[in-house]
């Protein structure tokens, strides 16, 4: 069963780097961070996950780190302002 968790968790990683990966291209491609989250799928619904885990202060600060120094949007009001 250990194992078992350790592998679900190993998946989890590689989907959030996955996800990350595809942000970073995303802001190469467009020059910001401010993914639609209607319509976009999966990605979107990732993205709209990072802002509500750092909202609720669960989101691992290595990850916040990541995000912080790419240049994400934690809230898309304060991003056109």
């Amino acid at each position: 069963k250990f194992k078992s968790v350790r592998k679900q968790r190993a998946g989890y990683e590689e989907l959030w780097m996955a996800n990350y990966i595809k942000l970073v291209a995303f802001k190469a491609e467009k020059g910001h961070c401010i993914v639609p989250t209607t319509g976009g799928g999966t990605f979107a619904r990732w993205v709209s996950h990072q802002r509500r885990c750092n909202r609720n202060n669960v989101l691992r600060p290595s990850r916040k780190k990541l995000l912080d120094n790419l240049g994400f949007a934690w809230r898309i009001d304060k991003a056109y302002s």
